[in-house]
């Protein structure tokens, strides 16, 4: 079940393989935390993991969020040839 603090800080997992997964589901049942989405180049994987931890999915090739949010943490659990572009995309607010 997802968190359902509104005051924690609002987290967002990048990357929802393996690590990433497992790294979503605890942080969206800790008090105190608050997972606003999970992101992956995958689609579906991303919203199979946000279905389960309560959240909304990005996936990569989205050019446009439907819900607009505000990331105070980010957990870039990419592949380490990919880190570099989820931190920029992440600084540019998208």
């Amino acid at each position: 079940m997802a968190s359902t603090n509104s005051s924690g800080p609002r987290i967002a997992v990048v990357g929802v393989g393996h690590f990433g997964r497992h790294h979503a589901r605890i942080l969206s049942t800790l008090p105190g935390a608050r997972l606003e989405a999970v992101v992956d180049i995958d689609a579906d994987r991303a919203s199979a993991v946000a279905a389960e931890t309560g959240t909304i999915a990005i996936a990569y090739a989205a050019t446009q969020l439907t819900k607009p949010i505000r990331i105070v943490l980010f957990l870039a659990l990419t592949p380490p040839i990919a880190h570099w572009w989820a931190r920029r995309r992440a600084a540019q607010g998208s």
